[in-house]
């Protein structure tokens, strides 16, 4: 019976010598590392994404309560009418 040849990882770590193999795994870690982290990004923009469409989404449904009463430029034309009565009543 054959002895089941070594996987390419096995045989990559015993073509190293311990100092290079302390590099490698250094390297693996950090690309690792990197990879978690930018996951972890990736989730958070997503989360913020879906935050902020909710608060627009709510923001657009708000209904500001319609003013009873006159508008302002019919407020503006009653000052109006107000001064140029006075100004009649006051000229000679």
């Amino acid at each position: 019976m054959e002895p089941t040849p070594p996987t390419w990882p096995e045989r990559f770590m015993s073509a190293l010598v311990p100092s290079d193999r302390a590099v490698a795994l250094i390297i693996l870690l950090a690309v690792f590392a990197a990879g978690v982290a930018s996951g972890l990004k990736l989730a958070a923009n997503r989360e913020m994404g879906a935050m902020s469409r909710e608060v627009a989404r709510s923001a657009a449904e708000v209904q500001v309560p319609q003013r009873s009463g006159p508008t302002l430029s019919q407020r503006l034309d009653t000052i109006d009418e107000r001064l140029q009565a006075i100004e009649r009543r006051l000229s000679p």
